[in-house]
């Protein structure tokens, strides 16, 4: 019976319950629509790796020439399998521009039979004949480029006598690297040849520079890989490094971490308002009932009667919106997931839907649904016999001037937002809680490209070359070369670096850190362009010194390390540890603060090796000729056939920005469904009350109200409701939830600072604005048409 009571009640309530029951949805599908679209993309991955996976990459010494013989690593137990590589650093044109691409040369056989431990998948074409000039291309980057099958693209290298060499490619298929990101996230080519066919256009038979390796199962990877390091130092390979293949420390894993730990803010705020949406209809219900409790008590109800009534249907609110939330996250979650495949580098499509994600999904609506409107709940035992049946009166006073009746309407308005105090406050909190999610992600946007800003336009250069370790004689001469015939007065200043990465314990977190050491020479005035926060610069006296400038932020991050001016830190790099003194502290916010600078002295004695740079700074007169000068330098032959990464600031830039819109279409669908949960929420919070003030409608009408003054009364409403959240939402919680997803941002992956703009108050004010009003219309126009005589006769 008490069951069949509910269904007649919701069935009374059909629109109220349908708004609940899809606010509540929605809720649901901030969390676990994402939990399946990320559980479902690791799940590609995973099982991506599953099939080409290799444990680790051993890169060798680029400068040392290594040969390769198959018997090296066969004696070695713990190795199942292995695949030797050669990767080389090319140029390309593709549609008249230059592109720096990897070029990889790898055993294309292994593809076709799912045996290669490259990551590479075929996602479209043919792949390379052996002994033919066929690549693979990246699937994004061809998307980007409009790159078709077996067209063909141009590609320069310099041969064994150093001379620049020109050939065409052609492009038989699309392919995908599991291990790396697409072109969406890294603009750097990523092409596949054959290995025979590399080493033999660049006269390296034999010649390799990395190899893949996985091993028969072991607990620790990383211990087991110094055993194959060992057996290959002893055959004479000069490793360099190592790169580990897992998903633990997969790209895709701490980007969808950062995207997962925004939505589940903007998740815990639409479940508020899915809560409030319950609670408000509860009490809509509560207040059309309350004859109906004091007869309940009349004939003996008992408390827990009437509890579980509205209890059960608080529970029934939340297992529908589960059930339509769980609905919804499936089927959006699959669209999403096949729309994202190709930016996240996945070639297996695997939809995965764990017990957890459902569980999440039934049991938050719920407990949201009871818990937000339990206060109400309670309240009904508190309602009385003679209290059911009490009205206040109503007095209307006619005012005949067109000025007295905006007056009253105004004030009539005004009093119909306070009559039913608690309705409004979780109109408002609705409201307010989805323009805090529009103007907390417009601001951290904002924040974020100011923090973009901020980090480039304070830099020394205006156009960056990145290569591999050279000889600062040949970097000189090619830079010298160009700089002395093309644009020859437009330079201010030319800087020669060398990056290192060193390591250095962190006592505050007890974990090995690496933190980048930037090698200058003495006579580079490359520290000038920094403001100096405390202390001095590096000068020539510093040569062969252990004195190092770090950043303020480095300091600041690391405060419990106790380092700051005249301590000292120590470093590591090739198993060779040394104390560095800090004599000086800037401010520089590359690498999000975390950065050291070095004497190139110290730097050789320290890393190895002398004389080497590997990034030349371009300091330009004129920034505006950035974008020219960088397209100009990228088609210098010397530099093309080189393979240098030539890279302007503004182009830097739009990347960052890039990744910013992508991850920003996938909040508009959380934006979008909380707007809607607000609009439906506010809209049904206002059919009721056109219900409860049928008898006041139908007076007013009596006395010659028309039924335009009953809509615009509405509308008023809608106004000061969406004024007031307005405020609320974008001063109070937009201010909240976006320093907090800053916060994250900046802890994760790019320094910035909340900043909140004039233009985030004007959307949060035009949507408060708008969606007050529009919740308001069809509740007014409805009020409007009431009928008088049916509304007295049912009073």
């Amino acid at each position: 019976m008490l069951f069949l009571k509910i269904l007649r009640d919701f069935n009374q309530r059909k629109l109220r319950t349908i708004l609940t029951i899809f606010g509540l949805a929605i809720g649901v599908f901030s969390i676990t629509g994402f939990m399946i679209t990320s559980d479902s993309i690791l799940e590609s991955a995973e099982y991506d790796y599953g099939i080409n996976s290799a444990d680790f990459e051993i890169l060798f010494d680029y400068e040392t020439v290594s040969i390769w013989k198959d018997d090296y690593l066969t004696n070695v137990p713990i190795v199942k399998d292995y695949e030797p590589s050669f990767r080389y650093s090319a140029s390309f044109e593709i549609n008249s521009e230059i592109h720096n691409s990897e070029l990889r040369g790898i055993e294309i056989e292994r593809i076709a039979s799912l045996t290669s431990l490259a990551g590479i998948f075929l996602v479209e074409g043919e792949l390379p004949e052996e002994g033919k000039n066929e690549i693979l291309l990246d699937f994004s980057a061809a998307k980007e480029f409009d790159v078709q099958l077996n067209s063909t693209i141009e590609f320069k290298y310099l041969n064994e006598e150093e001379i620049v060499n020109t050939i065409d490619l052609k492009v038989v298929g699309y392919a995908r690297n599991v291990y790396s990101p697409s072109y969406t996230f890294e603009t750097i080519l990523q092409i596949w040849i054959s290995i025979d066919q590399i080493q033999t256009l660049l006269g390296k038979e034999d010649v390799v520079t990395s190899v893949f390796v996985k091993l028969i199962d072991v607990d620790n990877i990383p211990v087991e890989s110094e055993k194959v390091k060992k057996a290959l130092v002893n055959e004479g390979i000069d490793v360099f490094a190592t790169n580990y293949y897992n998903l633990e420390t997969d790209w895709r894993t701490w980007l969808l971490g950062l995207i997962g730990a925004i939505i589940t803010l903007m998740g815990v705020f639409s479940l508020i308002t899915g809560g409030i949406l319950s609670a408000n209809t509860i009490q809509m219900a509560v207040a059309a009932e309350k004859g109906d409790i004091a007869l309940l008590k009349v004939i003996g109800g008992r408390k827990k009667h009437i509890l579980s009534i509205y209890l059960l249907e608080a529970v029934i609110f939340g297992i529908f919106g589960a059930i339509l939330g769980i609905v919804i996250s499936l089927g959006v979650s699959r669209l999403l997931i096949r729309m994202i495949l190709a930016p996240f580098n996945v070639s297996t499509f695997i939809f995965k839907v764990t017990p957890l994600s459902i569980a999440l999904g039934i049991v938050i609506p719920v407990a949201t649904s009871v818990i937000f409107a339990l206060p109400t709940i309670l309240r009904t035992l508190k309602i009385t016999s003679m209290e059911a049946f009490r009205d206040a009166p109503l007095k209307i006073k006619r005012n005949k001037t067109k000025a007295m009746e905006k007056i009253v309407i105004w004030k009539y308005s005004f009093r119909n937002l306070f009559r039913n105090k608690k309705r409004s406050i979780m109109n408002i909190l609705m409201l307010s809680l989805a323009i805090a999610l529009v103007v907390s992600i417009t601001a951290a946007r904002n924040s974020y490209l100011k923090g973009v800003d901020e980090m480039y336009d304070n830099q020394p250069t205006d156009i960056s070359l990145y290569l591999p370790e050279t000889n600062l004689t040949e970097v000189q001469y090619v830079v010298d070369g160009y700089t002395s015939t093309h644009y020859t007065d437009e330079f201010k200043a030319i800087h020669y670096i060398r990056w290192y990465w060193a390591g250095y314990n962190d006592t505050s977190w007890g974990i090995h850190m690496y933190v980048p050491l930037l090698g200058i020479y003495p006579s580079d005035s490359i520290l000038e362009s920094y403001r100096l926060v405390e202390g001095r610069l590096l000068t020539s006296a510093d040569a062969n010194t252990s004195n190092i400038v770090v950043t303020r932020l480095f300091i600041e991050k690391h405060s419990g390390m106790n380092h700051g001016l005249h301590k000292t830190i120590e470093l590591e790099s090739n198993k060779q540890f040394r104390n560095f003194t800090i004599v000086g502290i800037i401010e520089d916010l590359q690498q999000n603060g975390h950065i050291m600078y070095i004497p190139m002295s110290t730097m050789n004695d320290f890393c190895g090796d002398s004389n080497i740079v590997n990034t030349v700074y371009l300091e330009l007169k004129d920034n505006s000729l950035e974008e020219e000068i960088t397209s100009d330098l990228k088609k210098y032959e010397e530099i093309v056939a080189r393979a240098w990464h030539v890279d302007g600031i503004g182009k830097i830039k739009d990347i960052f920005k890039d990744q910013m819109n992508f991850v920003l279409n996938i909040f508009t669908i959380v934006i979008v469904f909380g707007i809607i949960i607000s609009f439906l929420g506010g809209m049904n919070s206002f059919i009721m009350s056109a219900s409860e003030r049928q008898k006041e409608i139908s007076l007013l009408k009596l006395i010659g109200s028309k039924p335009t003054w009953i809509t615009s009364s509405f509308l008023i409403e809608g106004v000061f409701i969406g004024v007031i959240a307005s405020i609320i939402g974008s001063f109070i919680f937009g201010i909240v939830l976006g320093m907090l997803i800053v916060k994250i941002v900046s802890d994760i992956y790019l320094l910035c600072s909340f900043i909140l703009s004039p233009f985030d108050i004007l959307i949060g004010i035009a949507i408060g604005l708008i969606v007050g009003t529009l919740s308001t219309l069809y509740p007014g126009i409805r009020a409007s048409k009431t009928n008088v005589v049916s509304a007295l006769l049912y009073e």
